[in-house]
């Protein structure tokens, strides 16, 4: 027998020292050895064991039946608590006559017609979209009359939207900033006449050029746009007896921001939005997917205004009740109103009062998690080293 070495020399194998092996019986004795040492020594690996696997399984489970059952039983409740009627507007303005002076009569009429007969129903509030008028109503003083006069016409409060100068306020280019605002406009002559939010997050590269004072945006044919300032709070705007915020164009896709309105005391959530940038595509349905979420959060009511749809009403528990649409059932680039209750009401839920803990949460978790495997796997290495040196 030839194992290398010395012809007839099995201990002068590779990795056996010659003076521990110089025969067969010591080679036949440190196999066995090895062999032992090798099956019981901590591994690094360890298989699943059933154990394991419901420690990591059932409380997932039991979690995601926990779930199941409260979400089930909250849906079968209804909604109970005093209604007032809200109408919305969708006016289908195309995006290229919004801003042409020629067009800005035709605009003004088509949102007073259909706040005509959004009216019937006498609605507590009348919702415009974002940025409906032609001009900001502050700055052009016919067209604040206008909206007062129809105000007082329907006898209804008008949300709308409405692109504000900011005062005294002026770029670097000498062009004047503006505010993408919210107005509610009574129609009793209340003081204060106009109660007005401030869209805090801009939409980058429509509304602002983000990180402007570093980037040279021009050199790679990104040119300057209208200069547009966030606003600087949440604003709850008031209709005694109830209270709502409005949220502005994407604003409701940032669930915290929305947490925030419900959490400072509105009683339903507004979202007005002009979506005829994207045209005939998945985008408005995208946006109306997360205004879903933010009623399910909150639990409370959502109210969509889209200037080309979709226009809808969402309930606290995410179902659309109603939405705007014409006869074929088209609901995105069709014009129409629609009027429909909501139930105003004090929500605090878990996610109102405390916002995204779980997250972290669930990062924390993650980290010692990785932080106990490692250690482990740490403590099975230095043993089986160990072993080995025995």
């Amino acid at each position: 027998m030839r194992a290398g070495g010395n012809p007839g020399k099995i201990g002068s194998s590779p990795g056996f020292p010659p003076e521990a092996c110089g025969n067969d019986s010591h080679l036949l004795g440190h196999c066995i050895l090895a062999m032992h040492l090798k099956w019981h020594q901590p591994r690094i690996f360890q298989p699943l064991t059933w154990p394991v696997i419901g420690a990591a399984v059932l409380p997932a489970a039991a979690l995601f039946a926990l779930a199941w059952l409260y979400g089930g039983r909250l849906i079968s409740k209804p909604v109970t608590g005093e209604e007032i009627k809200v109408a919305v507007i969708q006016g289908n303005i195309e995006q290229e006559r919004k801003w042409n002076p020629r067009h800005r009569d035709s605009i003004m009429r088509t949102y007073t017609d259909l706040s005509g007969s959004g009216s019937v129903e006498r609605p507590a509030l009348i919702v415009w979209p974002e940025t409906a008028t032609p001009d900001s109503i502050t700055r052009d003083p016919r067209l604040l009359a206008q909206v007062k006069r129809l105000a007082k016409e329907t006898g209804a409060y008008l949300v709308l939207g409405s692109s504000h100068n900011q005062k005294f306020m002026k770029n670097k280019s000498g062009q004047l900033n503006y505010l993408n605002s919210a107005f509610v406009v009574s129609p009793n002559g209340e003081t204060p006449l106009l109660q007005q939010y401030d869209k805090i997050r801009l939409l980058p590269f429509g509304e602002y050029l983000p990180f402007k004072g570093i980037i040279p945006w021009s050199l790679i044919g990104v040119y300057e746009l209208s200069t547009y300032t966030p606003g600087a709070k949440v604003t709850i705007l008031e209709v005694p007896p109830f209270r709502f915020g409005v949220t502005i164009c994407w604003e409701n896709i940032f669930p915290d921001l929305v947490r925030q309105f419900v959490k400072n005391g509105a009683q339903f959530i507004v979202n007005i939005t002009n979506e005829a940038w994207f045209g005939k595509t998945a985008a408005p349905y995208q946006f109306l997917s997360m205004s879903v979420f933010r009623a399910v959060e909150n639990q409370v009511y959502v109210v969509r205004c889209a200037n080309t749809g979709v226009s809808c009403f969402i309930d606290p528990h995410g179902r659309i009740t109603h939405r705007v649409s014409d006869q074929s059932g088209g609901d995105i680039f069709v014009r129409g109103s629609l009027t429909s209750s909501v139930v105003p009401l004090q929500s605090r839920t878990i996610y109102t009062r405390y916002g995204d803990w779980f997250s972290p949460l669930c990062f924390l978790y993650c980290v010692v998690v990785l932080f106990c495997t490692f250690i482990r796997k740490s403590a099975a290495r230095s043993l089986s080293e160990d072993s080995l040196h025995m």
